[in-house]
C-alpha cells in the first residue's frame, strides 16, 4: 500500500492505522516520490493519493498511476467535499474518496472497499 500525503502526520496516522491491521505501507510526500516509489514496488495493491500537495499533485499524479499501474485501486484524499471529488473525477476510475480530516475506522472502511472491488 502506498500513502502519499505532504503532511507527515497525515502519512503517519495513515501509515500506523494500517499497519496495525497488517498492511505493508510505503510513504511518499509529493507525487514525484509517489511514481518513483510505485515503479520500484509493482507489489503495491493500493494507493491512497492526497490531491493538493507541492511539487507534483494528486491530479496531476493519478494519470501517471493510471499508465504504470492500471489496476492498482486509487483512492482520493483531500479537504475537498466528497460529492465534488466524485464529480471530478468519475471518469478517472478512483477507488474511493477519502475526506479530510478522517478517522482511522474512516480510511480502514474506504480501504477495506476499494480491495474488495478489485
Amino acid at each position: 500500500m502506498l500513502v502519499v500525503d505532504d503532511e507527515e502526520i497525515v502519512r503517519k496516522m495513515s501509515a500506523a492505522a494500517l499497519e496495525s491491521r497488517g498492511f505493508r505501507v510505503l510513504e511518499a510526500e509529493n507525487g514525484l516520490e509517489a511514481l518513483d516509489l510505485l515503479c520500484l514496488n509493482p507489489s503495491i495493491a493500493i494507493v491512497i493519493l492526497d490531491l493538493t500537495m507541492p511539487v507534483m499533485t494528486g491530479e496531476d499524479t493519478l494519470p501517471l498511476i493510471r499508465q504504470i499501474a492500471p489496476h492498482v485501486p486509487v483512492i482520493l484524499s483531500s479537504g475537498f467535499g466528497q460529492i465534488e471529488i466524485q464529480r471530478r473525477f468519475a471518469k478517472s476510475g478512483i477507488a474511493g474518496v477519502l475526506q479530510k480530516p478522517y478517522t482511522v475506522s474512516g480510511i480502514l472502511d474506504v480501504v477495506r472497499s476499494a480491495l474488495r472491488s478489485r
